[in-house]
């Protein structure tokens, strides 16, 4: 790849945006590493960050950026384009998980989570889409969860985020496609990352009591994710990262739409994933719109 290729990355204080910063530094891409509060609560993420790139004479810059902020969104995204002169890639990372019984989560909880998952995404593509438009190219990576086309109870208010997450960027593909902008969703499994850690807690924990065996089979959910990520067969987080490597380094207009990375039970989301290609397929040959389905050469 070109040495000059223009990555942002949003949620780099850890985890898969971390790795995924990195590996694009890494690879030759000039890498804007995002996140929250550089001088605060994430200055010590930050200078970590541009220590790794200095040392290694790599082209990484660490931006702050919060998704949920406005304000925010637009000054980095005013600083980055007078730097690139146009982004090439957005990769929408940054997200919070919740765990819990759903009566527990507040409105103002499923609130937290969707400012972040869902128009968090939105705020940093609506920020960057009208010089990818102009310009008429441009590749937008949301990572999203295989929970984004499958269920399992404890998590509504980050499953609700994630299909939303799916159902907005699957209509914005379609819109994006002839003017030769890419969208691709990233579909993760379980990863042992730092992102359990920040989960947004229930503001009634004290509901979960009163469910009785549902109670009970929520532990026993907790306690599979705990054997998943100490058995003998961890799952990497650094496969997410060199999934994105490999998505970029795909010719434009030949790029999957969903991508599953997952050891654990992968062959579900991508039946799941075949499934809803195939009944889409159809809806749009019904309304005579499967011109904005091609690919483009």
């Amino acid at each position: 790849m070109p040495t000059k290729t223009s990555v942002l990355v949003t949620g780099c204080s850890s985890g898969f945006g971390t790795l995924i910063a990195r590996t694009l530094a890494d690879n030759g891409y000039e890498v804007y590493a995002s996140m929250r509060g550089i001088r605060g609560k994430n200055a010590d993420a930050a200078a970590s960050l541009s220590s790794w790139a200095a040392e290694g004479d790599r082209s990484l810059q660490v931006v702050e950026l919060d998704v949920t902020d406005d304000a925010s969104v637009a000054a980095a995204a005013t600083a980055i384009q007078e730097k690139t002169g146009g982004l090439d890639v957005v990769i929408n990372n940054a997200g919070v998980v919740t765990m819990g019984i759903g009566e527990s989560f507040s409105i103002g909880d499923y609130s937290r989570v969707m400012d972040v998952n869902v128009y968090g995404p939105l705020r940093v593509t609506q920020a960057f889409l009208p010089e990818m438009r102009e310009k008429g190219d441009g590749l937008l990576i949301n990572v999203s969860s295989i929970m984004g086309q499958i269920v399992l109870p404890f998590a509504a208010p980050y499953t609700a985020s994630k299909w939303a997450l799916e159902g907005i960027f699957e209509s914005l593909r379609y819109e994006l496609n002839p003017l030769g902008i890419d969208t691709v969703m990233i579909q993760p499994g379980a990863f042992p990352t730092e992102i359990g850690s920040n989960a947004i807690p229930p503001s009634n924990p004290d509901v979960m009591g009163q469910y009785g065996p549902t109670a009970e089979a929520f532990n026993q959910w907790m306690s599979g994710f705990e054997q998943i990520f100490t058995g003998d067969n961890v799952p990497v987080p650094q496969d997410v990262a060199d999934a994105i490597k490999t998505v970029i380094e795909t010719p434009k207009g030949k790029r999957p739409f969903r991508v599953v990375v997952d050891t654990i039970v992968p062959d579900g989301p991508v039946a799941v994933n075949k499934a809803h290609d195939e009944a889409q397929a159809v809806l749009f040959e019904t309304f005579g719109l499967s011109g904005l389905r091609e690919m483009r050469k």
